[in-house]
């Protein structure tokens, strides 16, 4: 699936577990490919139109539920950079050099890196910037002043504020589901199931669960890497008091045991 605007749409094959997905920039066509285990997608995800020439671009990953790690030189046992159909071949970001990637001092239109700038000679000092490169002064950074950052902290503060309203809203929902449903039913319905034996790895931080004479049923929303929550027996869902609810993130589910791996200190 690919997404843009809030807009998705179905795209190539999905995704899972120890696949190594690649985002591909094609600057002379203003393409972006996406490249599954080192197989570049024959059509390109998204076309760009001429008024991105010049603009630069920052890689973003934005996930749910998911730990991935992120490689932009090729190392860590990642897929070779991939070709074009054409024949024309990708490079890592490494490999760009100062054409594609420009120095953190860089003056747009300028020759090549700035030098150094000494700090002013005045009571107040050289005054700094934040830039993406970090921390410069406002003659390295060619002049940048902080107007930027009042966008930046709207931007922030608009996903923060979506988040948080997800948050409450998957919050509802789980009240919505555990406390209207018998356990019975909530097994059925392959959300959750009652009655296991637990063992914790305080050292490791893992519980052990599994049943005792039967097997675990097929539970539909409880997959490896999801999320779930641990509650007492007699005292049910309560997410206010980690006394009687934590949570825990799925690391192996089998027929006989499941696995989770926490960040409580004990069960």
């Amino acid at each position: 699936t690919k997404s843009h605007n809030n807009n998705f749409e179905k795209f190539a094959q999905t995704f899972g577990a120890g696949d190594a997905v690649t985002a591909c920039l094609d600057l002379e066509t203003r393409r972006i490919y996406f490249c599954k285990n080192g197989q570049l997608t024959p059509d390109p995800a998204f076309s760009l139109d001429k008024d991105w020439s010049g603009w630069p671009m920052y890689p973003h990953v934005l996930t749910k539920e998911a730990k991935f790690s992120v490689c932009f030189d090729g190392s860590g046992g990642a897929p070779p950079a991939p070709k074009l159909p054409d024949g024309g071949e990708f490079r890592w970001i490494s490999e760009a050099g100062d054409a594609l990637v420009p120095h953190p001092t860089r003056v747009s239109g300028g020759a090549g890196p700035a030098a150094t700038v000494q700090d002013e000679e005045d009571d107040a000092g050289a005054q700094f910037v934040l830039t993406p490169y970090g921390w410069r002064t406002v003659k390295e950074a060619g002049g940048l002043t902080q107007e930027w950052k009042k966008s930046v902290d709207a931007y922030v503060a608009h996903f923060k504020a979506c988040l948080d309203m997800e948050r409450e809203a998957e919050r509802e929902a789980v009240e919505e589901k555990v406390k209207k449903r018998t356990t019975r039913q909530l097994q059925d319905e392959g959300i959750g199931v009652s009655g296991l034996y637990a063992q914790f790895d305080a050292t490791n931080g893992r519980i052990t669960l599994w049943p005792e004479g039967w097997r675990l049923p097929y539970l539909s929303e409880i997959k490896w890497g999801r999320h779930v929550l641990l509650s007492t027996v007699n005292d049910g869902v309560q997410l206010d008091d980690a006394s009687k609810t934590i949570m825990g993130e799925v690391e192996s589910i089998q027929k006989d045991q499941m696995v989770l791996v926490t960040t409580f200190e004990r069960l």
